[in-house]
């Protein structure tokens, strides 16, 4: 193996480049990805970090050389006490046998069971909005995501205010913000941030184990995802109980709602920053729809509607960036990633490289036509990772993102308050620091 390091940008003593990582996130990468290709190397303070840019190589880290390359330590050890041993967080043949029980209940033909209680959410909003008043999306869309989730994984039909999933997915936002000094101190330590954190881990984590206990305790047997959780195993009889269930429900709640609630906020703000493109989408649901509601056939019929949401998900992918530590020395593209290094793969640079995306920080749906799309290499696009750790929940939260899209639209259009640009706050995820501000107002 050669032993050189990639090329990447100068450091400064004792730092590295870590300061540019922590103030300028997207700017860094990006301008890293343009200057030095594929394979990138930097340093934070004295920790190697390579960052991988070249879909080819992303490829190697994902797929076909993935089980050398683990979750960092460092991501295990602070998302522990959230995630324990779930399919986040997990590793080997424990993390297989728990992805084999899992993944019945999330192929796509199951999650096309949950079409219908999606849109009835999704008609909910509708009845709830008052046109001319303005809300805060990013609110808003968190909390339809949570309420559909709640009720296909639990069969509670909850208010959001109700859940102790918010306060959690706010609490390890704040938490795990890079740019907040609670990001550098440990959990044990009492300051304001980690209290909150700690007790918003623990609301969820007693909200969660009432719901199984009174599950088991009682002769109720819904047709949920708990139900399928609950009652599935793999061949060798392995299935999830007790703590491991718990930790597997949380991965699914979080991670459920977070990311999908965000794409759809994305997909408002971009729609309105686009007229033009807002007036293809509503006349594709016309022709498709007109005025029903939707059904998973008219998803399968949907051609503009999926690309909007794609699209949103490439300029701003809720992951935003995948962290890996290699097990052991790995050569890609010809240098070698040593064992222990910090690897990142950023779908954010990676998804605005011009050399995949004509015009990349232009939001138009349409480069997702399948004879454009197909030219581009696989993972030049991936916002839900890829390879065997490839989002267990991808068929769900795109068939929730299209129903909850075309139902809101048919009914309105949303307005930016303000033009100015967005403010976005890292953690785990990208969110808008204040939320994203819009007006509702009925259809012409």
């Amino acid at each position: 193996m050669k032993q050189s390091k990639p090329p990447g940008p100068d450091g400064v003593p004792l730092l590295g480049n870590a300061i540019d990582y922590v103030k300028n996130p997207f700017e860094f990468r990006e301008e890293c990805t343009e200057k030095y290709g594929g394979l990138i190397y930097t340093e934070a303070g004295s920790k190697p970090m390579y960052m991988v840019t070249d879909p080819k190589y992303i490829e190697e880290v994902l797929v076909t050389k993935n089980e050398k390359f683990l979750k960092p330590q460092l991501m295990q050890k602070r998302l522990n006490k959230v995630f324990g041993d779930g399919l986040l967080l997990s590793e080997g043949d424990f993390w297989r046998k728990n992805r084999e029980v899992a993944q019945p209940a999330f192929y796509s033909d199951r999650v096309t069971d949950y079409a219908d209680t999606m849109v009835e959410h999704a008609e909910r909003t509708v009845e709830k909005w008052t046109p001319g008043e303005t809300y805060d999306i990013a609110h808003e869309m968190e909390r339809l995501a949570v309420e559909i989730l709640m009720e296909a994984l639990f069969n509670q039909d909850r208010e959001f205010e109700e859940s102790a999933i918010g306060e959690a997915v706010h609490s390890i936002s704040e938490k795990y913000d890079p740019t907040n000094p609670s990001w550098y101190v440990p959990n044990w330590v009492p300051t304001p941030v980690n209290r909150q954190y700690e007790g918003a881990v623990e609301n969820l984590e007693d909200d969660v184990d009432d719901i199984v206990r009174h599950r088991k305790e009682n002769d109720e047997n819904p047709d949920d995802l708990l139900k399928l959780l609950l009652e599935a195993k793999n061949d060798d009889d392995h299935q999830m109980d007790g703590d491991l269930l718990r930790d597997e429900i949380n991965t699914i709640l979080l991670g459920g709602s977070g990311p999908m609630g965000l794409a759809l906020t994305y997909s408002w703000y971009l729609l309105s920053k686009n007229p033009e493109k807002r007036e293809k989408l509503t006349d594709e649901l016309d022709e498709i729809l007109g005025g029903d509601s939707p059904t998973v056939e008219d998803v399968r019929e949907f051609e503009y509607t999926e690309w909007v949401l794609k699209e949103s998900m490439r300029l701003y992918p809720p992951v935003w960036t995948l962290g890996r530590e290699p097990s052991e020395d790995v050569e890609i593209g010809g240098y070698t990633i040593p064992e222990g290094a910090a690897v990142n793969l950023t779908p954010w640079s990676v998804h605005r490289d011009s050399a995949h995306y004509d015009d990349p920080e232009a939001f138009r749906p349409e480069r997702w036509a399948e004879e454009v799309a197909d030219e581009r290499p696989e993972y030049s696009y991936f916002p839900f990772g890829g390879g065997p750790r490839q989002c267990i929940g991808r068929h769900f939260s795109m068939l929730q993102g299209q129903l909850v899209l075309s139902t809101l639209a048919q009914e309105y259009e949303l307005e930016l308050v303000s033009d100015e640009d967005l403010d976005l706050k890292i953690s785990t995820i990208i969110e808008p620091k204040d939320g994203i501000d819009m007006v509702v107002r009925e259809r012409e």
